[in-house]
């Protein structure tokens, strides 16, 4: 493999871990639970993308095997954090049309009913 394959693949990485770094303090200090949801499921991206980064590098296919592990782990915990987060917004009536003053109302609440 050429020299500047390798440069090329350990700058990839390191922009990678740079951008997890970013993720992660957006996990510590994400206004909601979205923003949260959101930074675990890029989290999740980006170690995939790492590690198919040091497979490549590296040569080795049994990594790529992990990968597709991750990826399928990953994807599964993200659909059950939106459950988990989109269930207890009903709960707690913050997804409700009321806690929300801000959002226009139907015209079936704006107008008397006779």
């Amino acid at each position: 493999m050429p020299a500047f394959l390798h440069y090329t693949l350990d700058a990839a990485i390191l922009a990678h871990l740079a951008l997890l770094a970013a993720c992660i303090v957006r996990l510590c200090r994400g206004e909601n639970a979205f923003d949260r949801l959101l930074a675990v499921d890029l989290i999740g991206t980006l170690l995939l993308a790492i590690a198919v980064l040091f497979a490549i590098r590296e040569g080795q296919s049994l990594v790529l095997d992990v990968a597709l592990g991750l990826a399928a782990v990953g994807f599964t915990g993200s659909i059950l954090l939106a459950k988990y987060v989109a269930d207890d917004a009903v709960i707690t009536g913050s997804g409700d049309a009321a806690a929300d003053p801000d959002r226009p109302r139907s015209r079936a609440h704006t107008e008397s009913s006779p």
